[in-house]
């Protein structure tokens, strides 16, 4: 899962409205979760809709607490999945929003590489370009394999200023950049990650059509090793967009992975947005993050499309055994700061 892939298709030539990348990791170093576990909890999530579908939001808001609540494990008495997961959902067509602690910041590991993605095809429109082929290269390396010396290549060269000006346009306010050059240790929000893929989707003033096209191929073409997370259960005959991260964090006091999934679903005029943050997962770390991520990704995507017959499959037991999540690259010493929480 996290092995590095070779930089070989960097010479490959790319449709003229086309750009693709891939992303793999940045080892980060996230603090520590309060570890008490709440046997009862008085989080839950919730969901409004329009007045024709309030009932199924209020189903929907039910179907995530009991996905999260599932999580509990015996093997960690001290893990609690309701301190340590943030939920979002959108889908337009019927007015439905579902949160839960989507305001709760996460460090994104690969999940910015999104973000930088945006921020180089905004670059280039504000210099009256299209993108080169260098930057095309390895945006494919980024985003489609999640290659992280393509991530800190592009990261440096659109810089943080423009990065920030991506943010600002967005209006991604409580997206927080890592400034000395660990982008892994960006700060997110399921609510601000939203906000990036309803961008992505709909026509705006911030991305081109063909940039806005440019994105969502890319994150349709990652590699099926790193095709886990919010796409579980989506209907096959939707295209999907998603874009994964996975970290290792070298954190003694506290379990050391944070495994997030970002996504957008579209069929027709139809489509909707999942975003699912997790950090301090019990082991074995990634494949216990992606399993709940893809539990509540399952009863939102059955819920939005109920009767869709053939869905992409959560991860078998085989394939999460399978994982090798070996980090290519470690992030430098990181100053001792503690993780904000915001309330969902």
């Amino acid at each position: 899962m996290l092995a590095r892939h070779a930089r070989q298709r960097a010479g490959r030539s790319w449709p003229p409205t086309v750009l693709v990348a891939s992303a793999l990791i940045a080892a980060a170093t996230v603090a520590a979760a309060p570890s008490a576990r709440a046997q009862v909890t008085a989080d839950r999530a919730r969901c409004s809709a329009a007045s024709a579908h309030q009932t199924m939001a209020h189903r929907l808001a039910r179907s995530i607490t009991a996905a999260i609540r599932s999580r509990f494990t015996s093997a960690d008495p001290g893990y609690d999945p309701f301190e340590n997961v943030s939920v979002a959902v959108s889908d337009r067509s019927r007015g439905l929003t579902c949160w839960y602690h989507s305001a709760t910041q996460n460090y994104s590991a690969s999940a910015v590489k999104a973000t930088i993605l945006a921020a180089l095809l905004l670059m280039a429109q504000d210099e009256h370009r299209w993108l080169t082929s260098w930057e095309r290269n390895e945006a494919w390396l980024m985003i489609t394999q999640s290659d992280n010396a393509a991530a800190t290549a592009l990261w440096n060269h659109v810089g943080l200023t423009r990065l920030q000006h991506f943010l600002n346009r967005a209006r991604m306010k409580h997206t927080q950049l890592n400034t000395w050059g660990a982008w892994g240790l960006t700060l997110i929000t399921p609510h601000d990650e939203t906000l990036l893929l309803k961008l992505l989707m709909s026509p705006g003033k911030v991305l081109t059509r063909r940039s806005r096209d440019c994105e969502l191929y890319l994150m349709n073409h990652v590699i099926s090793s790193q095709a886990w997370g919010v796409r579980a259960g989506s209907p096959r005959y939707f295209s999907w967009h998603i874009k994964n991260g996975w970290a290792p964090l070298p954190d003694p006091a506290s379990s050391p992975w944070v495994v997030n999934s970002i996504g957008c679903f579209v069929h027709k005029r139809f489509g909707y947005t999942i975003v699912v943050l997790t950090r301090d997962n019990p082991a074995p770390g990634l494949s216990y993050g992606i399993a709940t991520i893809e539990s509540i990704a399952w009863v939102i995507n059955r819920a939005l499309v109920p009767r869709a017959k053939e869905v992409w499959p959560k991860s078998s037991a085989a394939q999460l055994a399978r994982l090798r999540p070996v980090p290519d690259e470690v992030l430098p010493a990181r100053p001792r700061s503690p993780l904000t929480h915001g309330a969902g």
